[in-house]
């Protein structure tokens, strides 16, 4: 009976070492299926954040991109458009360039058309009873002797008897002077700058008594008025 319950000890003592050792091996085999698992999902997390980190950083690269691209059409534009205003100014520069030698030619010719032979000169030379005028253009101190009843002032050379072409701000048919009763009376042929007489404005179409040595200004056009004795 010793000898049975000897083995019978024996026998549980294998059956609980045998127990304990399926234990542990059950055990381990859990703990590295754990570990295996947890070391998969951190791969797993560690694969997305790169995922995540290169689709970040494509996208910075393509705002980098497109901010770039942006900014060279942005300096395109401005150059096109500075290249336009250099080209549209060199453009009006030549024009006006163009139009002052053509004014300059004009007024040459212009010049030439009424040039007087000498300082004083006299228009209307036939005689009617009256002082003779000296005008006195302060612009080019020019003086113009003038005997004639009534005098037209003007830009228009076929109908003015002085004439005022190289002053556009003058009127084609600016202003009349005018002899009667021994008075010399100017007149604004409502001119669209006005007639000065000493610096005051005179209404259109009345007739305003000069003095001697008055000063008229015809729009910005400067003259003297005298008397001849």
């Amino acid at each position: 009976r010793a000898e049975q319950e000897r083995l019978a000890r024996e026998k549980a003592e294998r059956e609980r070492a045998e127990q304990e050792r399926l234990a542990r091996e059950k055990a381990e085999r859990e703990r590295a299926e754990q570990e295996r698992l947890a070391r998969e999902k951190a791969e797993q997390e560690r694969l997305a954040r790169e995922k995540a980190e290169q689709e970040r950083l494509a996208r910075e690269k393509a705002e980098r991109e497109r901010a770039e691209q942006e900014r060279l059409a942005r300096e395109k534009a401005e150059r096109e458009r500075a290249e336009q205003e250099r080209l549209a100014r060199e453009k009006a520069e030549q024009e006006r360039l163009e139009r002052e030698r053509v004014e300059r030619e004009r007024f040459k010719k212009e010049q030439e058309e009424i040039r007087f032979t000498k300082e004083t000169t006299v228009l209307n030379t036939e005689a009617i009873g009256q002082p003779h005028i000296l005008l006195i253009r302060k612009r080019n101190n020019m003086q113009t002797e003038i005997v004639a009843q009534t005098l037209r002032m003007g830009r228009n050379v076929a109908d003015v008897d002085y004439l005022i072409k190289d002053n556009p701000a003058v009127g084609r048919h600016h202003a009349d002077i005018i002899f009667r009763d021994g008075t010399y009376y100017i007149i604004d042929r409502n001119s669209t700058n006005h007639v000065y007489i000493d610096g005051k404005m005179i209404p259109p179409g009345q007739e305003i008594a000069l003095q001697d040595y008055a000063e008229i200004q015809l729009a910005d056009e400067p003259f003297v008025f005298q008397v001849l004795r």
